[in-house]
């Protein structure tokens, strides 16, 4: 009778075990995606009127110095359709922003809104349907069609992420978003939210990135109307060295 209690508690607690490795994989994999979505948004609000795309600017890439973080690419919604040509490392992941938002304190929300407010802000400015895909070199990688805020996507190359508690970020007086801060320059407590697509190490060579982004219903905080026209487009033409 001991030798089977025995047992019986062997197996509960590696059963137990066991069961509580993918959750821990699963929450590293948040905290990585969080640290990710707040440097895509400390660099987007830090991008210059001269370094936009439509100035001319055929490479616009965030390449993090934290060498652990992905190379972020082109937001689809800010750019319409655009071809990009890069050259890029063969040592670091992609990651691509689907459909992302950001609220903070220097907006017309104004210092003394809750982190939850800001928050539900955030994910206001991702609101109705989003359809996206990703192909590389003509095969498709991401064939994501209605996802919406809080749906938390199952793919190896596609999530849902938000932040968990409020954080800083800077806005400089040349940011191409000055004019919608009432509050002009300045560092301000920020909440975000995003979908994103990400893309393992490319083998050395040439390569063809494309994605499409359409969005339909309302966004939310931004407007009662839903999103008109067609696709958002990027293309980028890749040289792995």
């Amino acid at each position: 009778m001991q030798i089977k209690s025995l047992f019986l508690i062997i197996f509960t607690m590696i059963v137990l075990y066991t069961l509580a490795i993918p959750t821990t994989e699963a929450e590293d994999n948040v905290k990585e995606h969080e640290k990710w979505l707040k440097e895509y948004w400390r660099y987007a609000l830090n991008i210059s009127n001269d370094e936009t795309v439509e100035q001319g600017n055929l490479c616009l890439i965030n390449n993090p110095t934290n060498t652990s973080f992905p190379i972020m690419l082109l937001d689809p919604f800010e750019v319409g359709y655009k071809t990009q040509t890069c050259i890029l490392p063969s040592d670091r992941e992609l990651l691509i922003p689907a459909y992302t938002g950001e609220c903070d304190t220097g907006s017309e929300l104004g210092s003394d809104a809750s982190s939850e407010e800001i928050l539900q802000c955030a994910l206001g400015a991702d609101a109705g349907y989003l359809d996206f895909t990703l192909t590389l070199d003509g095969k498709r990688i991401v064939d994501i069609k209605d996802v919406s805020v809080g749906d938390n996507p199952t793919h190896p190359n596609f999530f849902e992420v938000q932040t968990g508690k409020l954080f800083e970020v800077n806005l400089p007086e040349d940011s191409e978003w000055i004019d919608i801060y009432p509050l002009g320059a300045g560092t301000y407590q920020a909440q975000a939210h995003g979908f994103f697509a990400k893309l393992d190490k490319l083998a050395p060579g040439n390569h063809t990135l494309g994605y499409t982004q359409t969005v339909s219903g309302t966004r939310g905080l931004g407007t009662q109307g839903g999103w008109s026209g067609g696709a958002n487009k990027v293309l980028y033409d890749i040289t792995i060295k």
